[in-house]
């Protein structure tokens, strides 16, 4: 038989034990290095509010009282009986969104960290039903890694609406960070012509490209298998190309352009390889590696200045 004092024990040391941990998750909730009262951030948080998700409360003054008035609910509702299954449950359900919170709360704090170190502004247009479909696809990425390419997700859709699709989101939240880092090397080798991203990715190119294609990282299998998830078009028996009614194209990396001139009359001509970016993929090449390829501008000169062309730096 369990005596009252018994219970009122038990319900006690579980309350505590419940105050604590609650607590202690709370306090390792991350703070954001900037001015929550600027104008900007507090823009950005307005929005994220309004999409259900409320973030950066002042836990430091609320988290005695709320771990303390979750204790006594706990405490209270001891006395109901449950059985070992649906306790386990209701652990797993704190759990699991406890870790969501903690997610959600580091995203915004690197997104809203990048947004102000780069002196951008809120987009007024930017949606709220695309905020909930962002979280709803990004609250269970906990690796710090690909956090930051969410984060750098969150940052360019507040700045800029439009800039990634549901689609884009939802490939990524199907990648591991290996995957990432795999689509990340055929980022390397990309040039700009006008709107446009695209990889210079070529079949034989011997010892005059880096080891992204020599150590077999751009392999026959791996850009078969970023195609199958909606990353690249893979043309395995020919070539692709770009033309242009005029005889001027202007291409770009990094932070140099190059004026590619046909001596041919009509159009001008550019075989670019066996990969093209999709719309989804080029909206992720954008943020996943922001650093070209050092062989790149070699790339540019031997691949696309074919016969009868000419090449200038810009």
């Amino acid at each position: 038989m369990v005596h009252s004092t018994d219970l009122e024990s038990l319900r006690s040391t579980r309350a505590r034990e419940f105050e604590s941990r609650l607590l202690r998750q709370e306090m390792a909730l991350p703070t954001i290095n900037v001015d929550i009262k600027s104008e900007t951030v507090s823009k950005a948080i307005g929005l994220i509010a309004k999409a259900g998700y409320v973030l950066y409360e002042p836990y430091r003054i609320k988290k005695k009282a709320t771990a303390e008035s979750e204790a006594k609910i706990i405490s209270t509702k001891t006395e109901i009986r449950i059985s070992s299954l649906q306790r386990q449950a209701l652990n797993r359900i704190l759990s699991t969104e406890t870790l969501r919170q903690e997610n959600i709360n580091n995203l915004t704090g690197k997104a809203l960290n990048e947004i102000v170190s780069n002196g951008k502004q809120i987009d007024n247009a930017t949606d709220v039903d695309w905020i909930k479909k962002y979280f709803g696809f990004s609250q269970d990425i906990s690796n710090d890694e690909m956090q930051d390419i969410w984060s750098k997700i969150l940052s360019g859709e507040l700045t800029k609406s439009g800039s990634f699709s549901y689609k884009t989101m939802a490939i990524l939240a199907n990648m591991r960070k290996e995957e990432a880092a795999l689509f990340s090397v055929v980022c390397q080798y990309v040039i700009r012509v006008g709107q446009r991203l695209v990889p210079l990715i070529y079949e034989d190119v011997g010892d005059k490209i880096d080891s992204g294609y020599n150590e077999g990282t751009l392999s026959f299998e791996n850009l078969q298998f970023l195609q199958s998830l909606g990353l690249i078009h893979f043309n395995e028996v020919g070539e692709y190309i770009l033309s242009s009614p005029s005889k001027g194209i202007v291409v770009g990396c990094s932070e140099k352009k190059f004026l590619i001139s046909s001596e041919v009359d009509g159009k001008n001509v550019l075989k670019v390889g066996k990969v093209f970016l999709t719309k989804e993929g080029q909206e992720l090449c954008t943020i996943i590696n922001e650093k070209s390829s050092l062989n790149l501008p070699e790339i540019i000169k031997n691949r696309l200045v074919t016969e009868n062309k000419t090449i200038k730096e810009l």
